[in-house]
């Protein structure tokens, strides 16, 4: 058995913090992202000892899992920089260098720690795509969907990417493409890795954007072949009470909960969360 799995039998396993709100914190100039500003996945190729650092600064307080540097890691994402073609690579050195960091950091722990490889949402929606009104830049079919992202996790997986995770889910259709591709990259690269996935409910809707809610989500993702189903992004851990309530009672698989720390709000002109860690 996978020793993720194995150890989420026994325990609480601790995933790190955010990577792009850690990144900010840096300072980093636009020659630091190779003129590319904005595209914190190209870090992984001009500034690998910055992403290097992030992840050894969680596993230094104890985190049992990093993400990688991938959160936005899909080609039609990154052709936005003009690095679609660089997908597969960008993302094998993301799961390297988290590697690395695990390696550094493995010591005496019983298991662990993990590279987890994180797979967003996009900045495009199959479902906004099937709209009328969808411009032509927005225009992201099911197929298409599913053949970015098997890029994308067969990336993560030749990096050594050892659990995949869908993350920040806002639309099922979406949702369903990406874990199809992580299944048919896990058959191509001839391995064996946890999917999990994290949808997130908006605050004050109570639903995910496209306006469906958690039984709709355990629904439509429990029958696809993931391990781990929950909720990340959008609403401090207050919010997420309910949710979370409703998939350890309806849902048969583990539960992940990994809340922002509340909304942020912009204070001179950075942004800034008001709940302490």
């Amino acid at each position: 058995m996978n020793t993720f799995l194995e150890t989420m039998r026994r325990r609480v396993i601790v995933l790190d913090g955010a990577m792009g709100t850690s990144l900010q914190e840096r300072p980093l100039t636009a020659d630091d992202f190779g003129g590319l500003e904005g595209c914190n996945e190209v870090l992984v190729r001009t500034r690998p000892d910055v992403v290097r650092e992030v992840h050894d600064e969680f596993l230094g307080v104890g985190c049992d899992a990093v993400e990688t540097d991938t959160f936005g890691g899909a080609p039609w994402v990154l052709d936005e920089y003009g690095l679609g073609a660089d997908c597969e690579e960008l993302n094998r050195i993301a799961a390297e260098l988290a590697g690395q960091a695990c390696d550094a950091a493995r010591g005496d722990r019983d298991a662990g720690p993990w590279v987890v490889g994180s797979i967003g949402p996009g900045t495009r929606s199959p479902t906004l795509s099937l709209r009328k009104d969808a411009s032509a830049a927005d225009h992201l079919t099911y197929d298409g969907a599913v053949s970015g992202y098997t890029r994308q996790a067969r990336g993560l997986l030749a990096g050594g990417a050892e659990v995949l995770l869908v993350e920040t889910v806002y639309d099922l259709l979406q949702a369903k493409a990406a874990i199809w591709a992580c299944h048919q990259a896990i058959e191509a690269e001839g391995v064996r890795v946890p999917v999990l996935c994290s949808v997130t409910i908006e605050q004050g809707l109570g639903t995910m954007l496209l306006g469906s809610d958690i039984s709709a989500a355990t629904t439509a993702l429990v029958p696809m072949g993931i391990d781990v189903l929950g909720l990340n992004c959008a609403t401090g851990p207050a919010d997420m009470r309910e949710p979370v309530r409703h998939l350890a009672r309806h849902s048969p698989l583990p539960v992940s909960v990994v809340p922002n720390a509340g909304l942020p709000q912009m204070v001179d002109g950075k942004p800034h969360y008001a709940l302490t860690p």
